[in-house]
């Protein structure tokens, strides 16, 4: 189900420019990846719309100009937690390490826009000895066991003006920026409800959206995310709301854009414009889109056809959006979704309808090629099916 007649957008959300590349068109894709769905036939109705992805000629900011933020509510429903893997939880531990040590960040407020189900929070709180305040809609305190009485308040809410009185020692903020459509306003709006406390440190981090054009994440083009940042367009945008970068930087194999700045006095320019980097890679992104969504669809019908066994391994954003944007006809092909996420178990994904199956189902299954929709994931994923005695050909998106 669609909404039909779509609002485009006619400026870039960062710089405002009015001058834009487009990249690609996706049609029908699910409103939300991260949804899943207790019936094979709720997941087949759930609602689509489609995806016009453009590149600003002047900041290099990455945009759906036809996302509608209306249709998109977070709830408790809403499933992305990552926590469930070794290598994910190591880099979170590693990454709470770090902030702590660089901020002195013990027993002192803390507080997380945007927490997701607070694992993050709860790591920061327990390693500083801090006191926590997690914010988001999806979150489920219950989901955090262990924790000291009192250290971590959560709210079923937005972050705002009414909340300027926690007088936070830190702000972090992780994977939300990338679904807020103006960007900018949400970063003025957090500056000001923070006032005149100049030099007050923040973390964010979002998804590198440079890895869209050049690199591996054709997969991470989502209707939840309206927004894709480059390091240059990400700082861009937190200068305009009034904050002082220390410094941008790539983290997680490359995946990950971390981001450390501190309240300013006042808002200022762009301290460059480096577009034109990667404007070679804009201009040959639609064929090269093309190109590997024909080579996946070739390759997984050749598997059909010798009456393969394939399974998708990642339950996540990427999972959902490569299965449908192979379609219904080819993606029929393949009947189940590996996750390691328990939470996820037994639903079934928005659009194309597989069913999500923990490791030990391929236990019984042995499927005969799993395709691995993060690379960085991929020992650990050979390690897990090997314990269930999976021989299989592991092919990386």
């Amino acid at each position: 189900m669609t909404s039909g007649k779509r609002k485009v957008r006619e400026s870039c959300p960062v710089c405002r420019s009015h001058s834009a590349r487009h990249l690609v068109g996706i049609d029908n894709a699910p409103v939300f990846c991260n949804v899943l769905w207790s019936t094979r036939e709720d997941a087949l109705n759930a609602r689509v719309e489609d995806i016009d992805l453009v590149r600003c000629n002047d900041c290099g900011h990455i945009y759906n100009r036809t996302f509608d933020g209306s249709l998109v509510e977070y709830s408790q429903g809403y499933e992305n937690s990552l926590h469930f893997s070794e290598l994910f939880s190591g880099f979170a531990d590693e990454l709470a390490d770090r902030l702590i040590e660089r901020y002195d960040l013990r027993e002192k407020r803390v507080l997380e826009i945007g927490c997701g189900k607070g694992e993050f929070l709860a790591t920061l709180c327990e390693k500083g000895a801090n006191q926590g305040y997690g914010f988001d809609q999806s979150v489920e305190p219950g989901r955090i066991a262990g924790l000291k009485a009192g250290s971590v308040t959560f709210a079923n809410e937005f972050f705002g003006d009414r909340h300027a009185s926690l007088q936070p020692d830190f702000i972090c903020c992780r994977h939300v920026l990338e679904h807020i459509e103006d960007p900018v306003a949400f970063l003025t709006g957090i500056r000001r409800a923070l006032g005149e406390r100049y030099g007050l440190p923040v973390y964010f981090e979002v998804p590198n959206g440079s890895l869209t054009l050049v690199g591996d994440a054709l997969w991470d083009i989502i209707y939840e995310h309206p927004a894709y940042f480059s390091s240059a367009s990400l700082e861009y945008a937190f200068r305009l709301a009034g904050f002082e970068i220390e410094r941008v930087y790539e983290q997680f194999n490359g995946q990950f854009l971390g981001l450390e700045a501190r309240t300013a006095a006042q808002a200022s320019g762009p301290s460059s414009a480096p577009v034109a980097d990667l404007e070679q890679a804009a201009i040959e992104f639609p064929r090269r889109y093309a190109h590997d969504l024909k080579t996946w669809r070739d390759r997984i019908a050749e598997l059909a056809d010798t009456g393969a066994r394939v399974v998708v391994w990642g339950a996540g954003s990427k999972g959902v959006s490569f299965l449908n944007a192979l379609g219904a006809d080819i993606a029929g092909a393949i009947e189940f979704i590996v996750d390691i996420n328990v939470h996820k178990h037994g639903k079934f994904v928005a659009g194309t309808g597989q069913q999500v199956v923990p490791v030990e189902h391929l236990a019984d299954y042995r499927p005969q090629t799993v395709i691995v929709m993060n690379s960085a994931y991929l020992d650990e994923i050979r390690r897990a099916a090997g314990r269930q005695g999976v021989q299989a050909e592991f092919l990386c998106v």
